[in-house]
């Protein structure tokens, strides 16, 4: 009975340790030109806060909704939250997500940044949509 059970628990194992399927990250591009790129990237591990400079100021950009191709999240500015939403796309070592702000506030704009998988850092730049109030600023 003992040897049964351990064949069957040993079965079991082996049977589980099989390989994980790959995802695919829908609108992604690859060196092919089929339009999916095969990952085992889960792009849980993007969202949260990110902290940087921002002209003399200090940034934090919030990215906490992914799903495909949409992404959503917020930026503080001093003091001054604003929603952010659009698109992400994977790029191979890195997303590049493409934000923009509603358009109420005559300092929005669209944000355009990468997030790189391996060290989890944001970069990019902010162009407002009134150019004549604010430069564009690096983040």
């Amino acid at each position: 009975m003992k040897r049964a059970i351990l064949i069957i628990a040993a079965l079991a194992f082996i049977v589980s340790c099989g390989n994980k399927p790959k995802t695919k990250v829908e609108g992604s591009s690859d060196s092919t030109g089929t339009g999916n790129v095969e990952t085992n990237y889960k792009t849980d591990s993007l969202l949260g806060e990110y902290i940087g400079g921002f002209g003399n100021s200090t940034i934090i950009v919030s990215v906490n909704y992914i799903n495909g191709k949409n992404a959503s999240g917020y930026d503080i500015i001093k003091g001054n939250r604003r929603n952010i939403k659009g698109t992400i796309d994977n790029k191979g070592g890195y997303f590049e997500f493409n934000l923009a702000e509603p358009g109420g506030d005559p300092y929005d704009g669209d944000f355009k940044f990468k997030i790189d998988t391996a060290t989890l850092t944001l970069e990019g730049t902010w162009a407002p949509f009134d150019s004549v109030k604010i430069k564009p600023k690096k983040i």
